[in-house]
């Protein structure tokens, strides 16, 4: 059976599917947030990118509740549509760890670079921090047995900021919230260290404040 010249889905599989035009549209958000997470650095213009993002996730939230509610007769159908923005809501954090990590990929050759060439002894005699190479900032912490980096991703509003982590000690990893590590990980960097996400080896997406 054709609809409009297209292959009509099978009735049954038709009431199990959440309403299609929301679908799209969570989609887009969805999209949208990872968007914001890998592209966007300035955080005023993240800030205005952010309002019209949260309210098309009100509107989608309410849409879907009230397209659920259309949708009644077919229960699965129903929930499916009333519980999609929900659950791409909580899925969030993980679109943005996906956007961070895709951002790291695309920088971490340079952060590789950079490392190379400390470990030959370049910035050493540089005192203006922090420091600037390939247009990654970062600053340089530590001894030669343990020299962590930081690769700012974020300026962040007053003293909250975000940065890649290079730990070949991993004691960053201890960083899961405020106040979570150990005062000598806390401080580094001459911040607060918040938390730390792994991003492959020994490299951590870090927030401060």
């Amino acid at each position: 059976m054709t609809t409009g010249g297209q292959p009509a889905l099978p009735g049954r599989l038709v009431r199990l599917l959440p309403d299609r035009s929301l679908l799209l549209w969570v989609l887009g958000w969805c999209l949208s947030v990872f968007a914001l997470a890998y592209g966007v650095e300035n955080p005023f213009f993240a800030l205005l990118l952010l309002l019209p993002i949260a309210a098309v996730g009100i509107g989608l939230l309410i849409f879907g509740l009230w397209r659920g509610w259309e949708l009644r007769h077919s229960p699965v159908a129903a929930l499916a549509t009333a519980l999609l923005f929900p659950a791409a809501f909580w899925s969030w954090p993980l679109i943005a760890h996906a956007a961070q990590w895709a951002h790291f990929a695309q920088d971490r050759p340079v952060y590789d670079q950079i490392r190379r060439m400390a470990a030959a002894g370049a910035f050493e005699s540089e005192d203006l921090r922090p420091l600037q190479h390939q247009g990654v900032v970062f600053d340089i912490e530590g001894s030669a047995g343990v020299k962590r980096f930081a690769f700012t991703t974020n300026a962040g509003v007053v003293d909250n900021w975000a940065a890649v982590i290079y730990d070949p000690s991993d004691q960053v990893r201890l960083a899961r919230g405020m106040g979570s590590a150990p005062p000598h990980v806390e401080k580094l960097f001459g911040g607060d260290l918040v938390a730390c996400r792994w991003l492959a080896n020994h490299y951590y997406s870090c927030s401060f404040t």
